[in-house]
């Protein structure tokens, strides 16, 4: 089935964030141009994401990049509520949580790699939990519909607290999936960080408090990739990225800037990973 674009520019126009909520099944796959946490407050259903589905049923939570297509099936007298903000404003949020315990874990990593890990490390609610979102959301609708002066700071400042009571209860999951995925992006986000220095397989799983042959196997379970795969992979993404905001740039320069020790491996991963190499990439941000 063929995906439908989804648009609310104009909704975007009152505020950075806004709550939408649907009583039944989204039948046609969708994208759209902003992100979404999604919460079910009633029922059940499946979720199809990129063409695999997941069961979803009350207190689930998850959160929908726009670029995945998406929809609602099978559901049974569902309820969702759906909050969905600018990605622009993601990156402001990213920059001011993101040492946040369990941000990047629930708005970054579980989405990014759902497709490894089966939709097993999602956030589930407690029926307490679930009540103290269904105020902050009760919220963020009266702000929403009534539009008195000021009304989008308060949906903002609503938003915000949303993340953190989010955060807080993702963290605290005891489910063992979820426990992985916040050890996985404890790593990743060390890599993130760290990229340009020595980092060793050691170095990583210490981090994390994991022996190594678990750190293996869950990472790899989690991302699809090898630790060192993976790290090759950012590297060479900072690399293009520090090309595209300085062409002027030397090769070797960004070579030794992102982590490498040899120009030549470094050439050979680059044209692997962005299918052509360096210099040529230098030229054509020239």
């Amino acid at each position: 089935m063929n995906s439908k674009c989804i648009d609310l520019t104009d909704e975007f126009l009152f505020a950075k964030c806004i709550l939408v909520e649907i009583n039944g099944p989204v039948i046609r796959l969708h994208t759209h141009k902003f992100d979404e946490i999604a919460f079910v407050l009633k029922g059940s259903g499946i979720h199809e994401v990129d063409g695999d589905r997941y069961p979803i049923m009350r207190g689930d939570v998850f959160v929908i990049h726009g670029s995945q297509a998406h929809r609602i099936v099978e559901q049974q007298n569902l309820t969702l509520a759906n909050i969905i903000y600018e990605r622009k404003h993601f990156r402001e949020i990213k920059d001011e949580f993101k040492e946040l315990p369990g941000f990047s874990a629930l708005f970054v990593y579980e989405p990014l790699f759902r497709k490894n890990h089966p939709f097993k490390s999602f956030l589930r609610l407690s029926s307490q939990q679930l009540e103290n979102i269904k105020m902050l959301i009760s919220q963020i609708k009266e702000e929403q519909e009534k539009r008195h002066s000021g009304a989008e700071k308060i949906v903002e400042y609503v938003f915000r607290q949303m993340i953190v009571k989010l955060c807080r209860y993702y963290h605290k999951s005891d489910n063992q999936s979820t426990k992985g995925i916040l050890k996985i992006s404890s790593a990743i986000d060390y890599m993130e960080k760290h990229f340009a220095d020595k980092i060793t397989i050691e170095t990583l799983y210490n981090q994390i408090n994991m022996s190594s042959a678990t750190f293996r196997r869950t990472f790899k379970n989690i991302t699809g990739s090898s630790p060192i795969d993976f790290l090759i992979r950012l590297r060479i993404e900072k690399a293009a990225e520090m090309m595209r905001k300085k062409p002027s740039i030397r090769v070797l320069e960004v070579c030794y800037s992102v982590g490498f020790e040899n120009s030549g491996y470094f050439g050979n991963k680059f044209k692997k990973i962005i299918g052509t190499t360096p210099k040529k990439y230098i030229k054509q941000q020239q």
